[in-house]
């Protein structure tokens, strides 16, 4: 079952706002080297996360703010500052916003956050109804915002993405939490998905093995039957997934990919990297990025690791893609990192070549910088393409793409605590120089 968004965005690229520097380390980058940085939005500052919606519209949360908010893409002639109402203030630990289609047209942004417990203030989970009209979706006050009680202090709530796991149109809520980690399905009433006070949770994750922290979820048909599964990766090592069922029973099947033991694992993606038609996995991991690649026709998986630039030096890795930035149809590894070590200066976006079924260590002298040495923690970048004089998208899984995916892709991030001339900043691009003709 495959999650789509058909939306047309109109985005002109005429003009960049550039933001570019060194480090205050002896780690500079050449300026030449780097893609341009413009600012789409300074609010909300500290923004986590990032997922595509109808309209291209970005939902994402600022955790310093305890808000969860709605980016619009502007209409006019230049790329300028995004519209970013918010939809829900007061959410103590706001970590993860997403999307969800309830069936006849109707929308909903789903907001979690995992609470606070040194204060006693539990996770909890908000559902924001979009309007009906379209056009009224700018207008904050025309959403109505409703807390799904029955989750309200079940778990430290840290990610979501909508699956429609039954086939019924409307689309479940897949959660991942913390303390301890695990991963429950969120599901509307079918009668009337717009009542949240009738919606049920379950968990889809079998009692054993136990889990730490889920960091990530990513949609992935992992056995080729056609449904979405759930790939996921977990703080304490584990890079798994769990086999959707294609109705509405729990627990799902879990079949374990990877257990790196004491490896500190973050956010993690799929591509086909190798491009033998299989999708591959991608994780972050201290030092830079393990790829895993699977055998033809079974469940045998191998693993490499890449490293990051020296540059990124003591940075933690953070979020990591598998994207073709050229569009020559061969995938790079995109790695985004924290900041790391005793200043926490070495921080930014690196491009890593793959090289199937071969290690590359850190330092990795082939990597390179997309963005400067700014900024004190890079959440999570995806790809954006710009197709002159318009876009044309389609979304799926959270992702955005063209009619013709070899148009290459500019990248739009989400951070905290990232700051654009010493002002917190919310949701930015870094400007892919071949992704526009010459002097645009």
């Amino acid at each position: 079952m495959i999650i789509s968004i058909s939306s047309i965005v109109i985005i002109f690229l005429v003009g960049a706002a550039i933001f570019l520097g060194t480090d205050k380390k002896n780690n500079s980058v050449e300026a030449s080297s780097l893609w341009p940085e413009h600012v789409l939005t300074y609010s909300p500052g500290n923004s986590d996360g990032l997922e595509f919606g109808p309209t291209g519209a970005i939902a994402t949360v600022s955790e310093s703010g305890k808000s969860v908010v709605v980016c619009f893409p502007p209409t006019g002639s230049q790329l300028v500052q995004w519209s970013c109402p918010t939809l829900v203030n007061g959410l103590v630990g706001a970590e993860h916003a997403s999307w969800a289609h309830l069936g006849n047209g109707r929308w909903a942004v789903i907001g979690v956050g995992e609470g606070d417990p040194p204060t006693s203030i539990p996770g909890r989970i908000t559902v924001s109804l979009a309007p009906a009209d379209v056009a009224q979706w700018s207008d904050a006050a025309a959403w109505i915002t409703t807390e799904v009680t029955q989750v309200t202090g079940l778990q430290r709530w840290l990610t979501s993405f909508p699956l429609d796991t039954d086939g019924d149109g409307i689309d479940e809520v897949i959660l991942g939490s913390k303390g301890p980690g695990t991963i429950y399905r969120l599901r509307a009433n079918p009668i009337d998905p717009l009542d949240v006070s009738q919606w049920t949770v379950a968990s889809i994750k079998p009692t054993s093995p136990s889990l730490r922290w889920v960091m990530s979820l990513e949609p992935f048909d992992a056995n080729g039957d056609g449904r979405v599964d759930v790939l996921f990766t977990d703080r304490g090592g584990k890079v798994a997934v769990l086999l959707n069922p294609g109705t509405t029973a729990v627990p799902w099947t879990y079949q374990l990919i990877a257990s790196l033991g004491a490896v500190v694992v973050s956010f993690g993606d799929v591509a086909d990297m190798d491009r033998d038609g299989d999708l591959d996995v991608l994780v972050a991991v201290q030092g830079g990025a393990r790829v895993f690649t699977r055998q033809p026709g079974t469940w045998v998986w191998s693993n490499h690791f890449y490293g990051m630039p020296t540059e990124m030096a003591s940075a933690t890795p953070k979020d990591v893609k598998g994207l073709d930035l050229d569009g020559a149809g061969v995938p790079v590894i995109v790695l985004n990192a924290i900041k790391g070590g005793s200043t926490g200066e070495t921080t930014g976006v690196a491009r890593i070549p793959f090289v199937p079924e071969q290690d590359v260590p850190y330092p990795n002298s082939t990597a390179t910088m997309i963005s400067s040495l700014t900024g004190t923690k890079f959440d999570e970048c995806k790809e954006i393409r710009a197709q002159y004089p318009q876009i044309g998208t389609t979304y799926a899984y959270g992702r955005q793409m063209v009619p013709d995916p070899s148009a290459p892709p500019d990248l739009v991030c989400s951070g905290e605590l990232h700051k654009v001339g010493g002002q917190a900043v919310g949701l930015w691009l870094y400007l892919n120089p071949l992704a526009r003709p010459a002097g645009q």
